[in-house]
């Protein structure tokens, strides 16, 4: 009787083992599947962080290049009103030139 018992308790325990280990290989599974996912996570993430830097990096060209653009707008502008003030001062200084020429033939 004593086997007997001590065989169903065998038994017992063993389909119990079966159970913990079909359940365990269940959990090992799902964790499994899980770091999977948290892997692609982290590449999406990677993937998404260098195309933001790629993309700021280029934001940051566009400006750099928009600004010395201005520079170079702002140059020739300065170039133009500076051709234009000398010029208007030649031409003043033709203008009292010939005053004067005019007032001494007068004077004279």
């Amino acid at each position: 009787e004593a086997l007997k018992q001590a065989k169903a308790e065998a038994e017992a325990n063993k389909v119990r083992g079966d159970g913990l280990a079909a359940e365990l290989e269940a959990r090992g599974e799902e964790l499994r599947e899980a770091n999977e996912a948290v892997k692609r996570a982290n590449t999406d993430l990677e993937y998404i962080k260098a195309n933001a830097i790629k993309e700021s990096h280029a934001a940051a060209q566009r400006q750099a290049q928009a600004l010395e653009a201005l520079k170079q707008e702002d140059d020739a502008l300065l170039a133009l009103r500076t051709q234009q003030w000398t010029d208007q001062l030649a031409l003043l200084q033709s203008s009292a030139e010939q005053v004067e020429t005019e007032l001494k033939a007068q004077v004279g």
